[in-house]
């Protein structure tokens, strides 16, 4: 059985608050058959999350059942909104990643220095040991923001790959030849075996 979250689809052209709107938690929200409603509903999770909410936060402030749903109301969104502004959402969350990295990074190359119970642990010469652990946290968050940079950039998008043999190379010679009236193989695929014999 669905359940059913009720949310708000966020304030009208003309200003007053949205309409009240139910949203099942289990239904794939669809570009081809979302309700105006729900459309409303996935827009403003998209716009949500272009504001850096998380998809918990989002599922909050619309009354989603789940995260889960949040983050397909988010997809779902990113395609209702007009092209322009998807690359605009795309363009504030790879600035606000890009800046996510940089603090990283600086995290890691100076991590501060180690501390137990309240004093900071230096070696014989005085110099403060660097807190590993801050350090191996650092690293952890930059490959989880490096993997959501692939992901809003479609680097690990499934790759298409075609293959060509020489005999589909040689028939789509042949008939470019006869559109054009030239006869046989011709010399540059002489001795390879294409159209001999035939």
């Amino acid at each position: 059985m669905a359940r059913t979250a009720v949310g708000t689809a966020g304030p009208d052209d003309d200003g007053r608050p949205g309409k009240e709107i139910k949203l099942a938690a289990d239904s794939d929200v669809r570009l081809g058959g979302v309700a105006s409603d729900k459309a409303q509903v996935c827009i403003r999770a998209a716009e949500l999350r272009a504001q850096h909410m998380t998809f918990a936060n989002i599922a909050r402030e619309l009354g989603l059942a789940t995260p889960a749903v949040a983050q397909r109301a988010v997809r779902t969104g990113l395609t209702l909104i007009p092209s322009e502004d998807v690359r605009e959402v795309r363009r504030l969350s790879d600035q606000r990643l890009d800046r996510m990295a940089r603090k990283l990074l600086g995290v890691i190359a100076e991590p501060g220095p180690l501390v137990s119970q309240g004093k900071i642990i230096t070696d014989e010469d005085g110099v403060p040991y660097p807190d590993q652990m801050v350090r191996t946290r650092a690293l952890e968050a930059l490959l989880k923001v490096d993997g959501e940079m692939r992901k809003l950039h479609g680097a690990d998008a499934p790759k298409r790959s075609v293959t060509i043999t020489a005999d589909m190379i040689a028939a789509r010679i042949s008939e470019l030849k006869a559109e054009l009236g030239v006869p046989g193989p011709g010399p540059a695929l002489e001795g390879f075996g294409v159209g001999e014999g035939t």
